[in-house]
């Protein structure tokens, strides 16, 4: 049985929410964190706060399907609720809409160094501070990530 003390039930609804997302049903996420306002306010006010960016992303889609912006809502939406696949997807649908968009490099960035992969990380923390200025909070993270992150974190085991 799961102890609230000790934050089992919020990876519980945490995992829900991540899950229906994976599945597409968003309406079901937010149902789900709801719920789960009683027993963890903060991590069901994180996990709406993610779903109100991903129901912005759709909404600007829905007006303009070709917009990398409504792509970098999304991706940041799933990122924040731990859909990472979902994150990744969306983020390169911005770039295969603008290569220059630099919150998308970030946001692929971020996903691939908590996937373990630091190298890539890397590369798409270069083409994002590129685009990007230094006090962007999002390349910030990332920043932080990869000077925390050691050589061995990555696939090839060596340091760039």
């Amino acid at each position: 049985m799961a102890d609230p003390s000790r934050g089992e039930v919020t990876e519980i609804g945490t995992q829900l929410v991540a899950e229906a997302l994976e599945q597409g049903d968003v309406d079901r996420a937010e149902e789900i964190a709801r719920e789960a306002q009683a027993s963890d306010p903060q991590a069901a006010a994180e996990a709406i706060d993610a779903i109100r960016l991903i129901r912005r992303g759709e909404a600007l889609l829905e007006r303009r399907s070709r917009d990398g912006d409504g792509h970098v809502l999304l991706a940041r939406g799933y990122f924040l609720a731990n859909v990472g696949e979902a994150a990744m997807r969306e983020a390169r649908r911005a770039l295969d809409l603008n290569s220059g968009h630099g919150e998308a490099h970030v946001l692929i960035g971020l996903e691939q160094c908590y996937r373990g992969d630091v190298d890539a990380a890397r590369q798409s923390y270069q083409h994002a501070s590129a685009l990007l200025p230094a006090a962007n909070d999002w390349l910030k993270a990332l920043s932080e990530l990869l000077q925390n992150a050691s050589p061995a974190d990555s696939p090839s085991g060596t340091a760039s």
